[in-house]
């Protein structure tokens, strides 16, 4: 099965559109198919990158959605390929500082995944070192304890659940 890339959403989400489609038009001839193109080629380029320096510690072939963290490292690095391509980044503006500012920031956080200074949390991978949480079956019981179906409110999100753990357990 085949992982879920970000899309164009995604980048727009991040750097706004007027931004995305200005550093994706490099013939500055506003075609929409050579855009989307360009944007398709960035986040495949972006993708095989972080996916391919983080083989080295996850089963990244495993994934059929990216984990929150390298899903953003892809959006920034995809943005970053759009807009120094046809550019260089050499020119030492501020635009070029700042996209290689968030270069530098995407390397050092793969940097810190790989390392053990940063771990991912939302895969379906048991966790390496929670405090207080002895097994990845404990994990999820924890995560889902407060579940009811017949409830009136819904259940709190994975996120709510791992704050509220973080909290207690610790």
């Amino acid at each position: 099965m085949a992982i879920t890339l970000p899309t164009v959403t995604d980048l727009n989400n991040v750097f706004g559109s007027v931004n995305v489609n200005n550093w994706a038009d490099v013939n500055n001839n506003a075609d929409d198919t050579e855009i989307a193109t360009r944007v398709t080629w960035a986040i495949l380029m972006s993708s095989q990158y972080v996916l391919g320096r983080l083989v080295k510690k996850y089963d990244v072939g495993l994934w059929t959605t990216f984990p929150t963290i390298p899903f953003d490292l892809v959006v920034r690095r995809a943005c970053v390929e759009l807009y120094r391509h046809p550019r260089g980044m050499v020119d030492g503006n501020e635009s070029d500082a700042a996209m290689m500012s968030i270069n530098l920031e995407v390397e050092s956080k793969i940097d810190q995944l790989l390392s053990g200074q940063l771990e991912l949390m939302d895969i379906d991978e048991e966790p390496r070192s929670v405090p207080g949480i002895n097994n990845f079956t404990q994990f999820n019981s924890q995560r889902f304890r407060n579940y009811d179906p017949g409830a009136a409110t819904p259940p709190l999100t994975d996120l709510e659940l791992l704050i509220e753990d973080l909290y207690t357990i610790v």
